[in-house]
């Protein structure tokens, strides 16, 4: 009887799994069209909630948000056009705040960082890295325009200009889509930001579209939950019972029984792996580029 509720539990827990994972595995569209086609309803970006920017997205609920603002002369000279970012990220532990511009969409390197820093003792610092590997390295150009970093109320907010072709080395395109990964830390000193305080985005400058790439853990959780379940609510309870039915115990129930609790243990040495790969600091990736030290 007991076997019985353990295998409906876990039925009923794989067809809750199956469908949260679907939710999960589709792109968040949180940004609407800057200007409407004619003929369709008006569908303008979400309004920015700070002062000199047009269009904002929630990059991440309750931890970053993403305002931007698209600025060109129109005079046929596009080496002055740029664009204004702000970067809010939310956390009480929060110490620096980063945005980069990786040359390849969905990788982490290579790419153009902008980190704010506000130090516990009030000093703030905004700098420019080159991100190439597993390698962050301080840059000095092409310098950034009207940067500032602040702290106000748990929440760091980074502001800087960047030109459109900053020295053709990553350059946006305000027709095609633009990605840009962000990330948080809580330690001061540069390094790993963890696994949850980061994630991708893509905007569309021109139209003021966006869409935020999910970067849960969720699945990882998921499946360490299901491997555990599979491993001490069904194989070891097996192996268990199978002994106390069996008066006499032969060869073949022997067997039955350590394989039992040998699938047992090897499904719980494979939860334990993914656990471990949540919170330690291994190479990981959007697609498949080794993720840097920033």
């Amino acid at each position: 009887m007991k076997q019985i509720v353990y295998l409906a539990a876990f039925i009923c827990a794989i067809s809750t799994t199956g469908r949260r994972s679907d939710v999960d595995a589709h792109p968040v569209s949180t940004g609407r069209k800057l200007q409407s086609d004619a003929g369709s309803e008006d569908t303008r970006c979400a309004t920015s909630s700070l002062r000199g920017y047009d269009c904002q997205t929630i990059i991440a609920p309750r931890k970053a948000e993403l305002h931007w603002s698209l600025h060109q002369t129109g005079s046929g000279d596009a080496s002055q056009d740029h664009v204004r970012f702000a970067l809010v990220c939310h956390g009480v532990e929060a110490s620096r705040c980063a945005l980069a511009f990786p040359e390849v969409e969905g990788h982490m390197s290579p790419a153009d960082a902008v980190t704010g820093l506000v130090r516990r003792t009030g000093e703030a610092a905004v700098e420019l890295y080159r991100v190439t590997g597993r390698e962050a390295t301080l840059q000095s150009s092409p310098p950034l325009r009207e940067s500032s970093v602040e702290r106000v109320a748990g929440r760091i907010t980074l502001r800087f200009s960047r030109l459109l072709d900053n020295g053709r080395r990553v350059v946006i395109d305000p027709q095609q889509p633009l990605w840009l990964n962000w990330a948080m830390f809580e330690e001061e000193e540069l390094g790993h930001h963890g696994l949850t305080n980061r994630g991708l985005v893509r905007i569309h400058l021109d139209s003021g579209e966006s869409e935020n790439v999910t970067t849960s853990l969720y699945p990882a959780r998921v499946a360490h939950g299901v491997l555990m379940m599979l491993a001490w609510l069904l194989c070891v309870p097996l192996a268990s019972v199978w002994v106390r039915m069996a008066q006499h115990m032969d060869e073949l129930r022997l067997k039955a029984h350590w394989t039992l609790i040998a699938v047992g243990l090897l499904l719980t040495t494979i939860a334990a792996a993914i656990a471990l790969a949540m919170f330690l600091p291994v190479t990981e990736t959007f697609h498949h580029g080794e993720r840097p030290a920033l």
